[in-house]
């Protein structure tokens, strides 16, 4: 599956998109093109596969089936992004366990600290699928956001992605075992909350958290069942079944994987296990706050609309782009540090 070189494509077009033309069609046409994309990759690999299609799950138990199972932590480093402060203590840390799902790799996290952990809050930062350094000159606009407000940061790194990615490997997180996406999406969800336990026990009070796309479905699901002091969700995947499922550049995959034995039923229901969807997060909804674009043809503006109705979240603020093309907003970024701002305060207590 060509993910990253297509996400890399959808980067550079998407820059000719907006300069050239700049209109609502150009960048839902970016979208359509992804989810083909990813369609396409699901079904080779589908094609190719020998055994068959595992089981899905129609119903999971988040808090035990995510708990965090016993393991090393390793502390090496630099990571491949510097920062423009010296300062900082730049460190990777990397986990061994002994959880279900070992062919995914040393789960693996970044770090960039002011001093010693527990003398101020954290924001765990959850990238999508397709993180590479191409994202840098963006993202960077992020990360400096969050350490020049004092704030420590920790950055997830995906399976299947840097140190993740083995040798002839895609770096495609789903693909046409939606049991095996299911496993995925929860031992993701059991990566962070490691790492949250393991903040908690040198000393830090205030967790914070930052998602986007894949990553943003990813922390509210940890948001359920763990205790985050706020969050950010940009371009969050709400509802995995308006990507795998109902677009129509799904209709042949979803007719093979019935072929297989797993009924489109079962299928959806499987999906809506692991969406946000289906999850109430701890978090305060007034210390929540969504970007998403107008034109996302992932999350489609009517679903997640109906999602923060649902979950009682009005910080929600929309820009003119698209899935592949919101990076691209110099106002994303204002938007976000403003927000930040204000989350720097503790919450009230009751």
């Amino acid at each position: 599956m060509k993910s990253r070189k297509f996400y890399l494509f959808l980067l550079a077009v998407s820059f000719v998109a907006l300069v050239c033309i700049g209109c609502a069609p150009a960048q839902r046409w970016l979208d359509r093109r992804g989810i083909e994309d990813y369609a396409h990759g699901a079904e080779l690999e589908l094609d190719t596969r020998t055994e068959a299609l595992k089981t899905p799950w129609q119903s999971v138990e988040l808090d035990e089936m995510t708990s965090p199972v016993p393991g090393r932590w390793k502390t090496t480093g630099p990571p491949p992004w510097s920062s423009k402060r010296d300062h900082l203590r730049a460190e990777i840390w990397s986990y061994e366990s002994a959880g279900p799902r070992d062919n995914l790799g040393a789960t693996t996290f970044w770090v960039w600290r002011h001093g010693e952990l527990g003398a101020r809050p954290v924001i765990l930062w959850l990238p999508g699928n397709g993180f590479a350094p191409i994202a840098f000159p963006f993202v960077s606009n992020i990360y400096e956001t969050i350490l020049d407000l004092g704030f420590d940061l920790v950055v997830w790194v995906p399976p299947k992605h840097f140190n993740r990615l083995k040798t002839g490997e895609t770096d495609s997180l789903m693909g046409p075992d939606v049991r095996e996406n299911q496993e995925l999406v929860l031992e993701s969800v059991r990566e962070i909350r490691a790492m949250i336990h393991l903040l908690r026990s040198r000393g830090v009070e205030r967790i914070g958290g930052w998602g986007g796309s894949m990553g943003a479905s990813v922390l509210w699901l940890v948001s359920a069942v763990e205790d985050l002091d706020h969050m950010a969700l940009m371009i969050p995947v709400v509802d995995w079944r308006t990507l795998s499922v109902e677009p129509a550049e799904m209709k042949t995959l979803v007719q093979k994987i019935e072929a297989r034995g797993v009924p489109k039923q079962v299928l959806s229901r499987a999906f809506e296990t692991i969406s946000p969807v289906s999850w109430k997060s701890r978090v305060s909804p007034n210390r929540i706050f969504i970007q998403h674009g107008v034109y996302d043809q992932l999350t489609p503006d009517e679903v997640l609309r109906d999602f923060t109705q649902s979950q009682g979240i009005r910080r929600v603020q929309g820009y003119a782009r698209s899935h592949a093309t919101i990076l691209l907003t110099p106002t994303l970024y204002v938007d976000y540090r403003a927000f930040l701002e204000e989350m720097k305060k503790p919450p009230r207590t009751k």
